[in-house]
């Protein structure tokens, strides 16, 4: 049997979606570690290298092999530098940016270089790693990517749509409330109004009380879940 080592942000907004992200993250690390690809590598700690920029670009298996080194530092509590990080942002491998991302809020070192990093994740071409990078912008509650953060709403993909709600209401309360208003009655998603009416029922909307109390009868078990 093989365990996946996947790096779970710490509880916060969108932790009942966790188990959408981590079950598709899981599938994709699993298919990485029991298939072919390119020969393992051994790569030294990035928390005791001097330059870990100069690594990129990484292949898919040592960018997943520094992604696991690089949580076992955060583990045992060793300090990781933002720029241990940063490669992982520019890996070829989903799964390996999808962990950067969730490393990022525990990272030490430049705020700019982390915002950078997370600017760049936040328009990544994969769901997970979209999906990642909300979660770990809700935790860094940076708020000059708030404008990066409410894109999301218009996402092709329901989970970010509902991921990028409650993100921007950790972000911003005041300016997040009008645009997840706006955005509900064009919502066709059953698992992206989930989202966005827990936001306006957490913001102070009782009027979204009920219709999100409907959604328990959804036939989708992930709505029911969420």
């Amino acid at each position: 049997m093989v365990t996946s080592r996947i790096v779970a942000p710490p509880p916060m907004v969108g932790v009942k979606y966790r188990m959408h992200l981590d079950a598709a993250l899981g599938a994709r690390v699993f298919a990485t570690r029991a298939g072919g690809g390119e020969k393992a590598m051994t790569v030294r700690s990035p928390s005791r290298t001097r330059d870990a920029s100069a690594m990129a670009p990484l292949t898919r298996r040592v960018a997943l092999h520094l992604a696991w080194r690089l949580e076992d530092d955060v583990r045992e509590g060793r300090s990781v530098d933002v720029a241990a990080v940063v490669p992982l942002a520019t890996s070829r491998s989903v799964e390996s940016r999808a962990i950067g991302a969730a490393l990022l809020p525990a990272a030490v070192g430049s705020v700019r270089a982390r915002r950078r990093c997370l600017l760049r994740l936040l328009s990544d071409r994969a769901e997970l790693v979209r999906v990642a990078a909300l979660e770990a912008t809700s935790i860094v509650a940076d708020a000059l990517l708030f404008a990066r953060a409410a894109h999301g709403l218009e996402d092709d993909s329901p989970l970010v749509r509902a991921y990028a709600a409650e993100t921007v209401l950790r972000l911003d309360r005041r300016r997040a409330m009008p645009l997840v208003r706006h955005r509900l009655p064009r919502e066709r998603s059953s698992l992206a109004r989930v989202g966005l009416l827990g936001v306006l029922v957490e913001g102070g909307d009782g009027a979204a009380l009920a219709p999100l109390a409907a959604l328990l009868q959804s036939r989708q078990h992930r709505v029911r879940c969420a």
